[in-house]
């Protein structure tokens, strides 16, 4: 009899230890309840990132650059814009977020896209997401990802300096709601739109003997407010970055092409959200002046002529604005583009703040 019930004790035994070893996984899992309740189990799903860009920029060459020694500036603008308007991401950063007021973010992940199209399966657990997506900011200097542990604090943050660098990506970004079911394969579609823009400014310069030229553009948004698909302004026009525009060298030709990429210009107000639409770059042109483009043009003799050309019609996420006109012999630059603009000149300009900001 003892011997018998040493072996049903050891049966007992293994049955216990099997039983809490049942348990321990369970609680691991976090997937054990009596209701199945599974809200905390996870579920695969795809996402598929496609970037789609809405752009004018062939439209603009080829209308605005249309003579033939404009060839080579439409060309090397072209080429230089080659990493802005571009379809083609390098890299993603994905946030997912809880839909309840603190809107924290409950799981982050970065990928090199190298594509304008990939998918990725994320295991995540069942409920409903915010989901915001950008492309292209592991290598833009200029622009950071920041304040990105809230969705709607999650932003494109531009450097702080009296004058910036332009842009040398071009930045995307996407929202999304979700809703993660049980026991479904899904299938999500992230489209991921532009944000940024750019503008040229063409001169002829055969009339004129110069020694420097410095061209700045001003009047853009300063931040990206990703979840609302915000861009951010200066209360005052006079705070407004001024941005660096890029000389780009031409050959064989007495032109000058200078070059800026930044965040669009205000419409009337001082924020505007992003509207799709079938024809996004139409506009009706502003009572006032919604960015500017500030020219200094340094003569033989040493004196500086400032021309500052104030547009009133709006730049856009993913346009290419392109002005043309020429150089005086005084250093006064002269629009030849039609385009509601005021253009003001002085003559023998004093060295101000604007002139040689500190880089």
């Amino acid at each position: 009899m003892k011997l018998i019930r040493t072996i049903k004790d050891m049966k007992y035994s293994k049955l216990c230890n099997h039983f809490v070893w049942l348990l321990l996984t369970f609680a691991l899992t976090g997937c054990f309840a009596i209701d199945e309740d599974l809200s905390d189990c996870g579920e695969e799903y795809k996402l598929t990132y496609q970037l789609r860009i809405i752009t004018n920029l062939t439209t603009e060459l080829e209308t605005v650059l249309n003579e033939e020694d404009d060839a080579p500036v439409a060309a090397a603008l072209r080429n230089h814009l080659r990493d802005i308007f571009t379809d083609y991401a390098h890299d993603v950063d994905l946030s997912f977020y809880t839909t309840q007021k603190d809107s924290t973010r409950l799981h982050h992940e970065t990928h090199i896209m190298n594509a304008n199209q990939s998918s990725y399966t994320i295991y995540l657990p069942v409920r409903e997401y915010m989901h915001l997506a950008v492309a292209n900011i592991a290598d833009e200097a200029h622009v950071n990802l920041q304040q990105d542990n809230t969705c709607h604090q999650a932003s494109l943050i531009q450097q702080r300096m009296d004058t910036i660098p332009p842009h040398t990506t071009g930045i995307f970004s996407a929202r999304l709601p979700m809703q993660v079911k049980e026991g479904q394969d899904q299938d999500f579609l992230v489209q991921l739109y532009m944000v940024n823009c750019a503008t040229a400014l063409v001169l002829d310069s055969a009339l004129c003997q110069y020694n420097d030229v410095k061209i700045y553009t001003t009047g853009f948004a300063t931040d990206f407010q990703i979840c609302d698909s915000l861009y951010i302004y200066p209360k005052e026009s006079k705070d407004s970055p001024i941005v660096r525009a890029d000389n780009i060298p031409i050959s064989g030709v007495n032109k000058l092409c200078y070059c800026s990429v930044n965040y669009p210009s205000p419409e009337a107000s001082a924020t505007r959200t992003i509207i799709e639409t079938t024809e996004p770059f139409l506009a009706q042109p502003s009572e006032e002046t919604l960015w500017q483009y500030r020219c200094y043009v340094t003569l033989d003799n040493g004196s500086t002529t400032e021309t500052i050309i104030s547009l009133k019609l709006p730049l856009r996420a993913g346009q290419l604005k392109i002005l043309k006109g020429f150089i005086k012999n005084d250093g006064e630059i002269v629009l030849t583009s039609d385009v509601e603009a005021g253009v003001s000149v002085t003559l023998d300009w004093k060295q101000g703040n604007t002139y040689e900001p500190k880089i």
